[in-house]
């Protein structure tokens, strides 16, 4: 297509772009950010901290465990450990809630004593007998730190964690500023007039009730269909070709259990088309499809989404013992449920499977088919899954060491070589809980549930912990399975760890792992303020009875969320404590389509098809997944998807001025306060003092109904935006008088019907949609793509 931008718009856009105010090295920093990493809010250095009320919790945090135990006694005092039969048995930083964990059982330790002396302080200084030998020598900082804690733990201490201490320094966005990321992040939407009063009179106490509102909202479940989804991956398979429906194939031995292709002969059925909306009656058969396919593939997904709506506990994701079905896929499962409307496929009913006991996610065909088994693999990858997504561990970290091949010569070494072990021990008894469920014999047959499958012997037996399950309740494995992981103290952790993804748009922190880096100490810090935040939103949610949408409540609050920029008053040594994960997020193609439909009124789609969600166009290259090959999102953004959003933005620009000036003041969005006869100087070169003061208004109201930005009319901002504008027009006009420009818009900006209506156009409406006799129509275009490319309007 051709491209639409004016040759002088570009180019001032380009360097207009280059002088938009440059954030203060403080704001490049917070929002690279996620947590302030004062360890106690106003320290600059350790000796600073000397005296001051520190928790036995961060005291073990950051003086024991960081310095000493992470790095001197885990490597022995593990699950598989040469100490793995002691009682001195830690959990790796991998794995969710570990701190707390690990300091019940050093307490415990601590309180041990022989010949009146604690075995946590006697055995690394080889007092008494240590099989690792002496760790520590008297005097050491290291021991010092230990003899304080065994203090603590003896004699007690009333200091308290201060969590807001490890954001000592960041200036946290005020209520305005909250509820309009609040509305896009979780309605995709900005705030309503309502919202925005309530706001200012009650401010942040009317957050509740908004909220409350914005999670009965369809985009939000997008959203949270969208965050599993990234988990899950199971939208591979809502292409019939990729092998949904070929999950309920009958086995020939057994009686028919599924209607898979109940569709099929049905193309060229008028009737079917006209209920079902299809334009040609002989592609019905590939729209029933389709649909059926979508709805086995998205089962796990709907279930999370029926647990969220209806405010059920979250545990049920993984107890249910119901799965979730549409009119189509219901009839693939020979369901015969009473749907309101059959033709409908986002209505969604639970439905139990005769003689098959169901868990939730965990027996879903679609979750076990996008995580296989093998006669070999024996259900790990699965059981692994279940740590990672459930149980907020991820498993492989536990054994992140070389492994040398050579040193494999046990028999069976997945039982029996430590090197093996430290992975196997944990997973392999989970593994064995999935043995009835898509279970695969050794000759490859595969089955559907086969509750007379028979563990393997040569492995550890199936089981969660330290339990075992009974052989009675072996054949219903998963739902004894997942009413153990639910109960786990992990689970809740897990959950907060994906809506932080979801809704923060952030990969949890991982600790730091070198003490001698000189950076460890605040990135220790900054690790520790999530883990603290993340913690308490935990706990939450766990007292909420795992109502999902209690997280999101908090995640909101939290300084993960509204932080803006530094304190004005905050020191060096605070900003160098920053993490490296930030508040603002790139909007993946799926959020950024959302917000443009919403702020902009339209959606970008152009008549080559040119859009965020079109796999064979700018889904992939803008970051997103198909979720099949291409599983990961990118992040950061890159040439190429600078590239889209240069793109998006002269499109959209050119796709909505000329058809807003085309409306009537008063039905526009963006430019009720101006008109195309609004030039900044007349024919003698003399400043029209009206229309610049029209224009500077309607820039302010740009600013803020595209970014939200409130500005004053004085704001440096405004004047910097009217600039931009006032060049473009005055190189444009000049143009148009030489004749190197036309007196018209691009014929792509201003075609024989409106964008943003619908509305065709007779010659006389087009010709005035496209007029532009006074180069403003193509300044206001210049001024459009600058700010709709600007980057907080594509971040969140």
């Amino acid at each position: 297509m051709p491209n639409p931008k004016p040759r002088i718009q570009a180019d001032k856009v380009s360097k207009a772009a280059q002088a938009r105010r440059a954030p203060s090295a403080a704001l490049l920093i917070s929002l690279a950010v996620t947590a302030l990493g004062a360890g106690v809010a106003g320290c600059e250095g350790e000796e600073d901290t000397e005296g001051l009320c520190t928790s036995t919790e961060q005291f073990f945090a950051e003086n024991v465990w960081a310095q000493t135990i992470s790095t001197t006694c885990i490597g022995c005092h593990n699950p598989t450990g040469a100490a793995a039969a002691t009682s001195y048995v830690l959990s790796p930083s991998s794995e969710a809630g570990y701190l707390e964990k690990n300091l019940a059982i050093i307490k415990d330790l601590a309180a041990t004593k022989k010949n009146g002396r604690s075995i946590l302080l006697a055995k690394p200084t080889g007092e008494i007998a240590h099989e690792g030998g002496r760790l520590l020598e008297a005097g050491s900082k290291q021991l010092q730190d230990l003899e304080r804690l065994v203090q603590m733990l003896e004699e007690g201490n009333e200091c308290q964690t201060n969590e807001a201490s490890f954001f000592a320094g960041i200036e946290l966005g005020g209520p305005r500023y909250t509820l309009r990321k609040m509305t896009l992040a979780i309605g995709a939407r900005v705030p309503t007039d309502a919202e925005l009063a309530a706001v200012d009179e009650k401010g942040f106490d009317a957050f509740g009730t908004i909220l409350d509102q914005l999670m009965t909202e369809e985009p939000f479940y997008e959203r949270l269909r969208e965050s599993y989804n990234n988990l899950f991956l199971t939208d591979q398979y809502m292409n019939p070709d990729n092998g949904a429906l070929t999950f309920l194939a009958n086995d020939e031995d057994e009686e028919q259990l599924y209607d898979p292709f109940w569709w099929e002969g049905t193309e060229g059925d008028e009737a079917l088309a006209r209920q079902h909306g299809v334009a040609n009656p002989m592609d019905v058969d590939d729209y029933l499809q389709f649909q059926t396919a979508a709805g086995v593939a998205r089962e796990p997904i709907e279930l999370i989404v029926h647990v969220v709506r209806n405010n059920k506990p979250f545990s049920e994701v993984l107890t249910a013992d119901y799965m979730m079905v549409n009119p189509f896929s219901s009839r693939a499962w020979l369901g015969g449920l009473p749907f309101q409307n059959e033709a409908d496929p986002n209505e969604w009913l639970p439905m139990q499977r005769a003689g098959v006991p169901l868990a939730g996610v965990l027996t879903s065909v679609a979750w076990l088919n996008r995580h296989p088994t093998t006669p070999t693999n024996r259900n790990r990858h699965r059981a692994r899954q279940v740590f990672f997504d459930w149980l907020g561990t991820d498993i492989l970290k536990t054994a992140e060491r070389p492994l040398d091949p050579t040193k494999i010569t046990d028999h069976n070494p997945t039982m029996n070589n430590p090197s093996c072990t430290v992975c196997h021990k944990q997973l392999d008894p989970i593994a064995g809980l999935f043995q009835n469920y898509q279970a695969v014999e050794e000759d490859g047959n595969q089955h559907d549930y086969y509750p007379e499958f028979v563990w393997y012997q040569d492995m550890d037996p199936p089981g969660f912990g330290q339990e075992t399950v009974a052989y009675g309740d072996q054949s219903r494995s998963l739902p004894w399975l997942g009413q153990r992981v639910t109960q786990d103290p992990r689970f809740p952790l897990a959950v907060v760890y994906q809506a932080f993804r979801a809704f923060v748009g952030q990969e949890p922190m991982l600790p730091p792992q070198d003490p001698d880096d000189p950076e460890f100490k605040a990135q220790f810090q900054a690790y520790l303020g999530q883990y603290y935040a993340l913690g308490e939103i935990a706990e939450n949610f766990k007292k909420s009875g795992y109502n999902f949408k209690q997280i999101v409540k908090d995640l909101v609050m939290s300084p993960y969320f509204r932080a803006v920029n530094t304190s004005p008053d905050a020191s060096l040594a605070q900003v160098e404590k920053f993490g490296e994960i930030g508040t603002a997020h790139l909007l993946t193609p799926e959020e950024i389509n959302r917000k443009v439909e919403n702020v902009l009124g339209l959606t970008w789609r152009r008549g080559d098809g040119a859009n965020f969600l079109s796999e064979s166009r700018y889904r992939l290259l803008y970051g997103g997944i198909n979720s099949e090959d291409v599983t990961a999102r990118i992040r950061e953004p890159n040439g190429v998807m600078a590239n889209v959003i240069e793109r998006f933005g002269n499109e959209m620009a050119c796709a909505i001025v000329p058809s807003e000036f085309a409306l009537p003041a008063s039905e526009r969005r963006f430019f009720g306060g101006v008109e195309p006869t609004f030039a900044p100087r007349d024919g003698n070169g003399f400043e029209v003092s009206s229309a610049v003061s029209g224009i500077k208004e309607n820039i302010r109201t740009l600013h803020y109904k595209i970014l939200g930005e409130d500005l004053k009319p004085n704001d440096p901002e405004v004047e910097r935006t009217y600039q931009l504008f006032l060049q473009v027009w005055e190189a444009g006009a000049a143009a148009i008088k030489t004749e190197e420009e036309p007196g018209n818009v691009p014929w792509d900006c201003g075609r024989d019907f409106n964008y943003l209506t619908g509305a065709p156009l007779d010659e006389q409406q087009e010709n005035d949609m496209r007029s532009d006799p006074d180069y403003t129509k193509r300044a206001w275009m210049a001024v459009f793509t600058y700010l709709i490319t600007d980057y907080k309007f594509v971040h969140e």
